[in-house]
């Protein structure tokens, strides 16, 4: 078992080689087309809202002002979030492959 586990150890450095990209290397691309996207979807719902003469109607001035803000007000929220939850797995996987390391069989 430990020889399979020494295996694959020295196999990852292999896989660099390949010239393998993290996936998380294409964030930014995917974050400026969710951005068009959203944006082009605003657009369409205010022409939409605007041939129909739904606005009056709805009257959702100002809660899709409120929602704006809650959602600015959220990222803030979920920038803090993921940075506890980084260092929680940092810690339990340290922890993790102490423990593991440690295990004489």
């Amino acid at each position: 078992m430990a020889d399979l586990v020494n295996q694959t150890t020295f196999s990852v450095p292999a896989a660099a080689k390949l010239r393998l990209r993290p996936r998380q290397s294409n964030t930014g691309v995917i974050v400026t087309i969710l951005g068009d996207i959203l944006s082009e979807l605003s657009g369409t719902l205010n022409n939409v809202i605007e041939v129909l003469g739904l606005d009056t109607l709805l009257g959702l001035g100002g809660l899709t002002g409120a929602l704006s803000g809650l959602v600015a007000a959220l990222q803030v929220v979920v920038d803090d979030l993921l940075a506890v939850v980084k260092l929680l797995l940092d810690g339990v996987l340290t922890d993790l492959s102490v423990a593991l390391a440690g295990i004489q069989i």
